[in-house]
């Protein structure tokens, strides 16, 4: 009976070993199986960043091309009076929307552009006159490429949208793009680029080739910044050399001098220089405006009532 518990002791003993050694065997076997798929999956992993970087890479090329290729397009479409008109028009404005949507990726390919003075008209030219530059924000379609292109960077926004608007506006010399970007930044940055606005506005309007419309737009700039630094300037380039009375210029020196404005305007009334009707009626509005309020003004105003050489129209209107 002894001898029989030895012996089951010693198989007892003997299984129990085997187990361990077996159970030693599958853990190292499946620790070899772990480590084979840690290191697949590894490799698997390694793979797919690589791929992944290769996608960001391959999609900022394509962002950065992207803008080009869509600037390329809008410079070679065609807006032009006619049945096409309105197709032109609404593709250019998707090509937009998608320059917007780039979102800064986009802005240096639009600088670059921007600096180039490239442009095209999206209206017939000598269409319409003049126009409110605050409507220009309002409508469906813009004026122009370049037009459509700032309020792109407008709605883009940041330091570097900014930065691009400012310079075009230094470097424009259109008076109608310079007031729509004066109003653009003055939304985006109130008072931070108006020194750049007068600069601009104020170098165009001592040329001597710009078009009334451009005289206009710059002084509706002087206007909007409440500039009175170039009421001396203005004072000068007043009556032109053909005896006409600017009548932008007397615009913005009624609204930088106020009620001084009218000594300058019943001055200039009895300039013998000024003998067209429709000039000497503007001196008389600035009279007009002050009755009331200025001796001056009413005096100013008489002398236009009984003036013969006003048109009875104008006397009326005065």
């Amino acid at each position: 009976m002894k001898r029989l518990t030895i012996q089951l002791v010693i198989v007892g003993l003997a299984f129990a070993a085997g187990a361990v050694l077996v159970s030693q065997r599958q853990a190292a076997r499946y620790a070899h199986t772990i480590e084979l798929q840690r290191a697949a999956w590894d490799a698997e992993k390694a793979e797919l960043e690589a791929q992944l970087e290769g996608a960001r890479a391959n999609a900022a090329r394509a962002a950065a091309e992207a803008p080009q290729e869509l600037l390329k397009k809008l410079a070679a479409l065609k807006v032009a009076p006619g049945p096409g008109q309105g197709r032109a028009l609404r593709q250019a404005v998707a090509l937009f929307e998608q320059l917007r949507q780039a979102g800064p990726a986009a802005l240096p390919a639009l600088r670059e552009f921007l600096a180039s003075g490239q442009d095209v008209a999206y209206e017939a030219a000598g269409g319409k006159g003049g126009r409110s530059v605050g409507a220009l924000g309002e409508a469906l379609a813009p004026v122009s490429l370049r037009f459509g292109l700032f309020d792109v960077v407008r709605q883009i926004g940041g330091a570097d949208a900014e930065a691009i608007l400012a310079e075009s506006l230094a470097a424009s010399g259109r008076g109608l793009e310079v007031a729509y970007l004066t109003q653009l930044l003055e939304e985006m940055a109130p008072g931070k680029y108006g020194d750049v606005a007068l600069a601009t506005a104020r170098a165009l309007l001592a040329r001597t080739d710009l078009s009334k419309a451009d005289r206009d737009y710059l002084y509706g700039v002087l206007g909007r910044l409440n500039d009175v630094a170039y009421a001396a300037t203005a004072q000068a380039q007043l009556v032109g050399a053909d005896g006409k009375v600017d009548r932008s210029a007397l615009s913005y020196l009624q609204q930088a001098l106020g009620e001084k404005s009218v000594g300058l305007a019943a001055q200039l009334y009895k300039d013998p220089r000024i003998t067209e009707a429709d000039s000497r009626e503007s001196l008389a509005r600035v009279g007009l405006a002050y009755v009331g309020v200025s001796q001056e003004a009413g005096e100013l105003w008489h002398s236009a009532m009984l003036d013969t050489t006003l048109k009875p129209d104008h006397r009326q209107a005065v």
